[in-house]
């Protein structure tokens, strides 16, 4: 059995593309989620307050993304496509990113859990929110573009 056969065999195994798309799920379900807990805690701003705090954030998830979150995508990309053809369906995120996922959740639970009041949490939750969704959109770009049917003009 040829180690192509081994993976072809497998439930667990997909087409390297899917992963790309999968890792893009991957991170755009946390963006959403931070996002929408940021929007509700939000809600207690006035007008100018929360079109002032609007702002800061866009400048700041741009600011994220170019100088710390574009490196990671990028690197996750890079990952993705250096897999075989097929591989484990695991392969979505390094050990390094499954760390990270825990982390995050560990560090959100303990800040929800805690006495801080939730409108302090709002602009962290939408900074990461913000660079998630897009990190999401970037390794979603990635995937669709390598969906595309390879053109040769010769």
């Amino acid at each position: 059995m040829t180690s192509d056969t081994q993976y072809r065999d497998n439930p667990f195994t997909v087409p390297r593309i899917w992963i790309l798309g999968l890792s893009s799920v991957l991170w755009v379900i946390p963006a959403i989620i931070l996002l929408r807990n940021a929007l509700l805690w939000s809600d207690a701003l006035n007008m100018e307050m929360l079109l002032l705090s609007t702002a800061l954030a866009a400048v700041g998830v741009g600011l994220g993304h170019v100088f710390w979150f574009n490196r990671i995508v990028l690197g996750n990309i890079r990952r993705i496509r250096s897999l075989p053809e097929r591989t484990k369906i695991w392969h979505i995120s390094s050990s390094r990113g499954y760390a990270m996922i825990v982390l995050m959740i560990s560090i959100g639970v303990v800040l929800r859990s805690s006495d801080l009041p939730r409108i302090y949490l709002a602009g962290p939750y939408a900074l990461m929110g913000g660079c998630l969704l897009l990190g999401s959109i970037q390794i979603a770009s990635s995937f669709f573009r390598e969906l595309q049917p390879v053109h040769n003009d010769s």
